[in-house]
């Protein structure tokens, strides 16, 4: 009898092991196949520019992921930053490789490599549970790791998939009413990066609809060390780390990428990714929202939708942008799908995950050197 439960449960564990197992391997041959393309050189994915690295070649192109390094290799007092509170806000990540690198400035792209693959492979486990749990396939998982935002990010060694992962694991412990523990990770999201907030605005919204005054609460105090880490940098710097980004140059829907319209891949793509789902899921959720107000889910696409439709011009300039940016997005559906039909769930992994077969040969064949 014993044996034959035991069997059940390992028979059981297959559908949710699947995509966990999926999402890895392609993730280790992604990894494998950059390197081997790029001279086994882990600062691949880290792109520096030569304006902040005198280690990189002349012409060096950089992007984000060479903050991160920064922070990780040299602290956070003498990292060289183009806006060093913007940058020093995302501090988890970087003190984290940091941390687990000991001080090795070789290991640290490694360390970076690692630390977000295996966010992403959490982040996946995370999602294939919750969804069997739900009797709907573990196998719609794999949204999060097949997600364009999502390999871009990873293959620039950017803080979302430590956020994105981190917030999944706030909501699958909010949603089994585990208050405490949601409010903890999702202040530890918000220090890696701060649109997290958008999650935790969702479960406020929740808990007021449904009148829980000590949810809110202890939300409140989950956020206390990101808001202390936001007023040291504050007193740091002269200026609220969340103001110091990209600005909000229009105060209409979609502003920032009507001007970006054009033939170009990297905005096409911005278009499909982002702003096309966006426009379509908050009319969507706002209807759902008015049958059952109390759907964390729906309150999730609602505001990460919204989020979307006022992303600054900048943003919408190429996918790689506009896509990091709605990887909650793209997870927020997933918490919906209890109440989406078959066809509707097929929908939206395929418009999810079709543009990372597209973008696949160019990240790959992108270099930051000339």
């Amino acid at each position: 009898m014993n044996d034959a439960r035991g069997l059940t449960r390992d028979m059981n564990r297959i559908p949710v092991l699947r995509p966990i197992l999926v999402a890895a391997l392609a993730y280790v041959l992604f990894t494998l196949v950059a390197l081997g393309l790029h001279g086994m050189d882990p600062l691949w994915f880290v792109w520096l520019d030569d304006e902040f690295f005198v280690s990189a070649p002349a012409g060096s192109i950089g992007y984000d992921g060479q903050f991160v390094y920064a922070i990780a290799r040299d602290g956070i007092s003498t990292a060289q930053l183009d806006t060093p509170p913007y940058r020093l806000q995302r501090i988890l990540l970087p003190a984290l490789v940091r941390a687990l690198s000991f001080g090795s400035e070789a290991l640290i792209p490694w360390v970076l490599l690692l630390a977000n693959g295996l966010a992403v492979i959490v982040g996946t486990a995370i999602l294939a549970r919750w969804l069997d749990a739900h009797d709907i396939r573990p196998t719609y998982a794999l949204i999060y790791p097949f997600f364009v935002g999502t390999l871009m990010a990873y293959s620039r060694s950017l803080t979302e998939p430590l956020a994105g992962t981190l917030s999944l694991a706030a909501v699958s412990s909010w949603d089994r009413d585990r208050v405490p523990l949601a409010a903890a990770l999702l202040g530890l999201a918000c220090l890696a990066k701060e649109t997290a907030l958008v999650y935790g605005t969702a479960f406020a919204m929740q808990a007021l609809v449904m009148r829980r005054p000590l949810s809110v609460a202890w939300l409140a105090v989950g956020l206390l060390s990101p808001v202390i880490w936001q007023l040291y940098l504050a007193a740091r710097y002269g200026v609220v780390p969340l103001l110091a980004g990209a600005s909000l140059d229009h105060t209409w829907p979609l502003g920032g990428m009507l001007p970006q319209l054009s033939w170009d891949p990297g905005r096409l793509s911005a278009l499909i990714v982002v702003a096309i789902p966006a426009a379509v899921l908050c009319p969507l959720a706002v209807r759902r929202l008015l049958r059952e107000s109390t759907d964390v889910g729906w309150w999730l696409v609602l505001l990460h939708a919204l989020a979307m439709l006022f992303l600054p011009e900048e943003v919408y300039d190429h996918v790689m942008h506009a896509g990091r940016n709605a990887i909650g997005l793209a997870c927020s559906v997933l918490w919906c799908f209890p109440g989406l039909n078959p066809r509707e769930r097929g929908l939206a992994a395929m418009w999810w995950c079709l543009p990372s077969l597209i973008w696949l040969v160019p990240i790959l064949r992108w270099t930051p050197w000339p």
